[in-house]
């Protein structure tokens, strides 16, 4: 409250994944998170970097990092708990560096130079099958317009989205 009543922005900045922290932990945190009415907050999964002492945990087997695909399906969650209270995220996942890239800081964990990009695309996924899931639309061909700039995420990593709708509601 000091900080904004004095002009600042004030922030938050959120790991999941951490050790012994549940998903339901991780929500419950995000949702104290909201109550202080952050002007922005970033989101990052928890990786196990080189010589930190979570490696040597990890090493020992006393932690696990949470997969790629759960802390993405986690994090979209958290995005999707901020954003229905008009709080904007900055960014989701570590910004990639060259030692990032590489690998040579990252000894495990759900690192991906897109992580955001994961998480707006899993988003999409689940927006596109809400609607045809409502349409009960199957087997035909079938056409999304949307903005130039959503086609990435709309189509996922790889083209995933489209072939799961494909799958999903046998389109061609």
């Amino acid at each position: 409250k000091l900080l904004k009543n004095n002009g600042f922005r004030a922030g938050l900045q959120m790991m999941v994944g951490l050790p012994a922290e549940s998903e339901q932990a991780a929500v419950t945190s995000a949702q104290q998170m909201a109550g202080l009415a952050p002007d922005f907050v970033r989101i990052y999964p928890c990786l196990v970097l080189r010589g930190s002492p979570l490696a040597r945990w990890y090493s020992q087997g006393r932690y696990a990092p949470l997969p790629l695909e759960k802390s993405v399906s986690l994090v979209k969650r958290i995005y999707r708990l901020m954003t229905v209270r008009d709080i904007t995220v900055i960014r989701m996942g570590l910004q990639p560096t060259t030692e990032l890239n590489t690998g040579a800081g990252v000894l495990a964990g759900p690192f991906h130079p897109a992580f955001g990009e994961l998480v707006y695309s899993a988003l999409w996924m689940d927006a596109l099958s809400r609607t045809l899931s409502s349409h009960a639309i199957n087997d035909c061909n079938l056409t999304i317009e949307a903005h130039p700039g959503a086609g990435s995420r709309i189509r996922g990593h790889r083209s995933c989205n489209l072939k799961r709708l494909r799958r999903q509601y046998h389109l061609s």
